[in-house]
């Protein structure tokens, strides 16, 4: 049963089925949009987001295959159904758009009931997929406040108390060392940052699987290298008992960016954090903020790592996904994936190399 919200784009560039489609769609209220070849189809894709793609194989600029695997590659789209239209249905191509990812295949010609069919199948489809993953949603979050949440809150909660305490016994000493003041002031710092830190990830979280931020006011945020250098102070001071072996490389002609400030700090933040934590054998962490020919304020983060090649990239990071075994390593779960929607959100170009024992992450603001 058809609501009459959906949106279909339909990439086709036979004038007969256009005019058949055209003809159809607005009789059955289906929101329907056309492109005629596949680069100007996967802008359309890109652009609106669709309930549907309609996708015939052989297209003037690519095939068919060639759009499918650049929805299935990207983060908003991937999970779009997609059927493919052809007036060659050879097992072989049917196997083909399968193994991509392909939904379902119809068969040039084919009759107004057979599309309405198809499309109403991949609609009913898809909502019990959302049901599903709306579920297991909730099922994480349970698991999230059962296990994560206990080490991420109630672990620096109970380092702020004790220290506070053993201050309290301390006051009515004649004289208190002066080193554990710092000692304790240290670790009430640490502790309280990073119970501010893992608010801010499930408070950014909540915002944009609720779209409750999809369209954040941007402003232009200069002395974007005094946010970055704050960002590795806070960075050393929460770990004030360990050394951090930044290498940090500055070279900026233009030090601002669109943006909104808290995302911007957020991010390095994240990555600053994340490249500590998963730096291997204490290998020197490159830290790069730099403005290139474009005038594009570009930042990169390069750290060695115990990944595997190609293991971490931008389409395999998604809410509590865990790239390690230890629970204190992880963490929430929740800062890669805030760092990728908050780039999505405020069109910044995020790219991750992870290869020959190291991960890099470049954004381009």
């Amino acid at each position: 049963m058809l609501t009459g919200k959906e949106k279909i784009i339909v990439i086709e560039d036979d004038p007969g089925v256009i005019k058949v489609m055209k003809g159809l769609f607005p009789f059955l209220k289906i929101n329907s949009l056309f492109a005629v070849n596949g680069n100007d189809g996967i802008n359309l894709i890109n652009e609106t987001i669709p309930d549907l793609i309609i996708c015939d194989i052989m297209l003037p600029d690519m095939q068919g295959y060639d759009v499918l695997s650049s929805v299935k590659a990207n983060s908003k789209t991937y999970k779009i159904p997609f059927v493919f239209l052809s007036a060659f249905a050879e097992p072989t191509d049917i196997r083909k758009g399968m193994d991509l990812g392909a939904d379902d295949y119809l068969t040039k010609p084919f009759t107004s009931a057979t599309l309405l069919k198809t499309i109403e199948a991949r609609f009913e489809i898809k909502r019990r997929n959302d049901q599903i993953d709306n579920a297991a949603e909730n099922e994480k979050w349970l698991n999230l406040f059962g296990g994560n949440f206990n080490h991420e809150f109630m672990t620096p909660l109970n380092g702020i108390i004790n220290s506070v305490e053993l201050m309290k016994l301390n006051l009515h000493a004649d004289k208190v060392p002066l080193t554990l003041i710092s000692e304790l002031t240290d670790a009430i710092y640490s502790s309280g940052y990073r119970m501010m830190r893992n608010t801010k990830k499930l408070l950014i979280h909540t915002l944009f699987i609720n779209k409750v931020n999809s369209k954040p006011v941007l402003h232009d945020i200069e002395n974007i290298n005094d946010i970055l250098l704050d960002s590795i102070k806070q960075i050393e001071k929460q770990y004030f008992d360990k050394k951090i072996n930044f290498k940090i490389y500055t070279n900026v002609s233009s030090d601002r960016a669109s943006g909104n400030y808290e995302y911007i700090k957020y991010i390095f933040d994240e990555l600053l954090d994340n490249a500590y934590k998963f730096n291997l054998n204490d290998l020197p962490i490159e830290v790069v903020l730099k403005t290139e020919k474009s005038n594009k304020l570009i930042f990169e983060i390069t750290n060695s790592t115990h990944l595997k090649d190609n293991e971490l990239n931008t389409g395999n990071i998604w809410p509590f996904k865990k790239f390690h075994e230890a629970v204190d390593m992880n963490g929430l779960g929740l800062g890669l994936s805030n760092c990728l929607a908050i780039c999505e959100n405020l069109s910044y170009n995020i790219e991750i190399e992870n290869m020959d024992g190291y991960v890099k992450i470049r954004i381009e603001f």
